[in-house]
């Protein structure tokens, strides 16, 4: 593991395991009140509403939720619930609104969330990073996770906390019990042990100019954030998609300046081994994430293995520091301050 001379970034990406393990701590912590909670908001409209990066998160933990809860979890921006809430509830509708985000500040959220608690009957379970926000205090449950925040502009530690902290909170409370996510931290550790140089060695390789990255199931929505975060951190121009709708047009742009990136999934071997094959006929250089006993299976030019993590969530969730690493060292590799990128900004505030 490189510190010296190395970036904020870099910095805050290596130090997720104990980020992680802080993380379920306090959700345990809280247990009662998640309990209680979720109890009083059964049989109400369940909403995730997010923005950024907590958006594409919440595309993943919302299938956790699900697969909790037994029942549909809708998700939308932040600011589709602020200028279209008529496309979401109706005057005195019954809500139960779970907000993740890191500063708890986003304008658009604020907003929608104010006029939705004037308009309906809404319960609020916000699990932020920032332990003073406003949409923490619009709270009737509020989740801090201050160890998570960064110094820098783009999220890595504080978005994997905040998707470890949502998928805690929703097993504890329907009585489940934590998994495999007690067992992130050190298969964390033992990644960047083992896959650090490979990837700072990739992202040197100026052979590849754009990223696709690919995942199905509850992988899809961490899929997305692997192709933000290279789009935030090192201006790379970037695309993600469901892994089977890769053959559906996105493959006709793959070329030998592709990198994509594809989450195994636990149930579609061979339509994966199907959309690798063809993009790596088009030129493209394929990167998969999966389990050690998955690799021969696949004909890829890259693969990571994350041993002792069966389940593609929690998998998923530990791969997302190659995405996180790579996008670091590609932004160095190209000049660009992966700590600060050009105009971008850590929320946005709107009038």
């Amino acid at each position: 593991m490189t510190t010296k001379n190395a970036s904020l970034s870099y910095q805050e990406i290596v130090s997720q395991p104990e980020a992680w393990e802080k993380t379920i701590e306090r959700v345990i912590e809280h247990r009662s009140a998640i309990e209680a909670l979720f109890r009083e908001t059964r049989g109400r409209q369940t909403m995730m509403v997010a923005c950024g990066s907590s958006y594409w998160g919440a595309r993943s933990t919302a299938l956790v939720l699900r697969e909790a809860a037994g029942q549909p979890v809708e998700t939308v921006t932040g600011g589709e619930f602020y200028v279209n809430a008529q496309n979401y509830y109706g005057a005195g509708d019954s809500l139960f609104v779970i907000v993740p985000s890191r500063s708890g500040q986003t304008g658009e959220i604020k907003k929608a969330l104010e006029i939705a608690k004037e308009r309906a009957d809404i319960k609020l379970l916000s699990v932020v990073v920032y332990e003073q926000s406003a949409v923490g205090e619009m709270s009737d449950l509020s989740i801090a996770l201050p160890w998570a925040n960064e110094e820098s502009v783009c999220q890595t530690k504080s978005f994997t906390s905040l998707i470890a902290a949502q998928a805690a909170v929703y097993r504890l409370a329907y009585g489940l019990p934590l998994g495999l996510l007690p067992a992130i931290p050190e298969a964390g550790r033992q990644l960047i042990e083992r896959y650090e140089e490979k990837l700072r060695q990739l992202a040197a390789d100026r052979s590849w100019s754009n990223l696709l990255a690919a995942g199905q199931g509850k992988a899809f929505g961490l899929a997305c954030e692997s192709a933000l975060i290279m789009i935030e951190m090192s201006e790379t121009q970037s695309n993600f998609y469901h892994t089977m709708e890769v053959a559906h047009g996105p493959n006709v742009v793959a070329s030998s300046e592709t990198l994509a990136i594809v989450f195994q999934s636990n149930h579609m071997l061979e339509h994966e081994r199907r959309v690798i094959r063809d993009l790596r006929q088009r030129g493209a250089k394929v990167l998969v994430i999966g389990e050690p006993e998955a690799e021969r299976e696949y004909e890829c030019d890259h693969f990571v293995a994350i041993p002792g993590i069966e389940d593609e969530f929690e998998r998923a969730l530990v791969g997302l520091i190659v995405p996180q690493l790579l996008a670091n060292f590609r932004a160095m590799e190209k000049g660009v301050n992966p700590d600060s990128p050009s105009d971008l900004n850590p929320w946005i505030s709107i009038p």
